[in-house]
């Protein structure tokens, strides 16, 4: 991360995600990244602002907004010039146990959570967001309170749009603020390999958008960015890239996965994509063109700069779509850059999504995750890739969408609130207590993380709570559903 876009290292101009190779060597998935944001006024006005790419101009600078124009006051630059705060789950839970005590010192990743806004900055109240134990409505960690995350470790950003000129897409600025949330999971299986974002947009400007888009744009590397395809999974809402054989060799300072590269997706976890477009990094005789001219509030709607539709193979020709690439390399069903013998090559794309009017004030959130599958060769990972996205699904929508960031003290028994089901400890080592609350059912549902049902086990009339062992079934991640309610619990 930096403080113009994601996944870049600037300091060592190199790819800024990957993984280490079983060699020990860090290869990448994404050389670079960037966030577009559009919106449009009632009176038709496009106004656009792109992350900026590396070695290219920017339209997003580090910080929030700021309404009297401080950016360059020593305060705001010492505030926000460190553009990204860390902190982990367990840092959270040992403030919790440990800051009543009189010894005890916050840490400088509490401490200096950008949660507090700023008057005299022209800085809006209630930034990063937090948990206010004595609910005054003012981060105070010395008195309990603590930042508000998802996973086991956090990185979050604040950006805007308007501390200085736009000089990637010249125009009017949306006076947006843009809060970015990067996060993982540790576990034993695939959860452990995703990342999670959510983007938060909030408009601080005076103007009424009736309309606004948000896309992320990337170039994928797997490994050496040579060799690579491209393909949409329309239904899953994901754009995935993978290896064209099943040997990636080195390449432009890049070793190479060798044996079995990855597969690797970017997915849209709570908006459908309207638009998933992979392309080439220069046109060269294949089948894909690439996109880069101005009009990128049209390409976020799935428009050429032209007004043409976007379609499988050539500007202004072949059938409309806004989808690249929607075939099954596995199967050979559908078209694939696999099915057409597409040369291979270097490989950029993006998703965007909707997210209809944006009043002044008001904000979006869109939460995507960045998967990856090594199992086999360079298609069956492309199969298991599929089946990972399904499940990554799954846990969001029982586990990170319905996730506060409220944390209990170890120790201390959860109460149910009407409706609701709740499983502890979590985690555990082996037995689970699964409270039933006022719900109704005749069984509850154990799943495995890929969502296939493995044990159940029946409800008698009057109970409302059960135990169950989980020892058996190994280390993971488990889902417990009763009724119309699910809960993750993780096993050690």
């Amino acid at each position: 991360m930096d403080d113009g876009g994601l996944f870049f290292d600037d300091e060592n101009i190199r790819h800024g995600y990957g993984i280490l190779d079983t060699n020990g060597l860090s290869q990448p998935l994404i050389f670079n990244s960037a966030l577009w944001f559009g919106a449009i006024t009632d009176e038709g006005e496009e106004r656009v602002a792109i992350g900026g790419w590396y070695q290219v101009e920017k339209d997003v600078f580090k910080g929030p907004v700021s309404n009297n124009n401080s950016y360059n006051s020593v305060e705001y630059q010492s505030d926000y010039s460190p553009a990204i705060w860390k902190v982990t789950r367990a840092e959270i839970i040992y403030h919790i146990e440990h800051y009543t005590e009189a010894d005890y010192i916050v840490p400088s990743s509490i401490l200096n959570w950008p949660a507090n806004g700023n008057s005299e900055l022209g800085i809006a109240d209630n930034q990063a967001p937090y948990i206010d134990v004595n609910e005054d409505g003012y981060y105070t960690p010395a008195e309990g309170d603590y930042p508000r995350i998802k996973g086991d470790a956090v990185a979050y950003m604040i950006l805007n749009d308007v501390a200085e000129p736009h000089t990637f897409t010249p125009g009017t600025p949306l006076g947006i603020e843009v809060h970015l949330m990067l996060y993982q999971y540790r576990s034993s299986d695939y959860i452990d390999s995703s990342t999670f974002l959510n983007v938060r947009v909030i408009n601080r400007s005076v103007t009424d958008y009736v309309d606004s888009r948000m896309a992320f744009a990337l170039d994928a590397d797997i490994g050496c960015p040579e060799n690579d395809y491209c393909g949409s999974d329309s239904l899953g809402d994901m754009l995935y890239f993978y290896n064209g054989t099943a040997y990636d060799e080195t390449c432009h300072g890049n070793y190479g996965f060798r044996e079995n590269p990855p597969a690797f997706g970017v997915k849209s976890l709570n908006y459908t994509c309207n638009v998933s477009v992979g392309y080439s990094r220069i046109s060269t005789g294949d089948s894909m063109s690439n996109p880069y001219t101005p009009n990128y509030w049209e390409y976020m709607g799935g428009i050429w700069a032209g007004g043409f539709p976007f379609n499988f193979l050539n500007i202004g020709g072949g059938d409309a779509s806004s989808h690249t690439f929607t075939g099954n390399p596995v199967t050979g069903e559908g078209l694939s850059e696999v099915s057409i013998g597409n040369p291979m090559g270097d490989r950029r794309g993006y998703i965007a999504i909707s997210t209809g009017g944006l009043l002044s004030g008001e904000e979006k959130s869109w939460d995507l995750a960045f998967i990856m599958n090594r199992r086999g060769d360079h298609l069956d990972n492309v199969a298991g890739l599929l089946e990972y996205s399904d499940s990554v699904q799954l846990f969001y929508s029982t586990e990170i969408a319905n996730d506060n960031g409220v944390h209990d003290l170890p120790g201390m028994m959860p109460v149910p609130e009407s409706g609701d089901l709740l499983v502890y400890p979590n985690p555990a080592t082996n037995v689970v207590t699964v409270s039933l609350g006022d719900m109704e059912g005749d069984q509850v549902q154990i799943l495995s993380g890929i969502g296939q049902v493995i044990e159940q086990v029946a409800i008698e009339e009057g109970m409302n709570s059960i135990m169950i062992d989980l020892e058996s079934h190994g280390q993971g991640i488990y889902f417990i559903r009763f009724g119309s309610r699910t809960k993750k619990v993780v096993l050690q």
